[in-house]
């Protein structure tokens, strides 16, 4: 299989210190690796995204029907 056709599972990915700081806490904090805990806290921001927009939607007024 050529290397063209494979697809990786893996993204390289660059955060500050700062950041990675935070990370292996909330790692820590859950028992959980810093792999895992980034995976768990980039799903948590897609559905605090999509939490956003169902709020902003059921939020507004419906129309009356005639």
């Amino acid at each position: 299989m050529s290397e063209a056709m494979t697809r990786s599972t893996t993204a390289r990915i660059r955060m500050p210190v700062e950041f990675l700081a935070v990370v292996d806490e909330w790692a820590a904090a859950h028992n959980q690796p810093r792999s895992v805990a980034v995976r768990a806290l980039i799903m948590r921001g897609m559905a605090w995204e999509d939490a956003k927009h169902a709020s902003t939607t059921a939020q507004q007024p419906q129309k009356l029907a005639a």
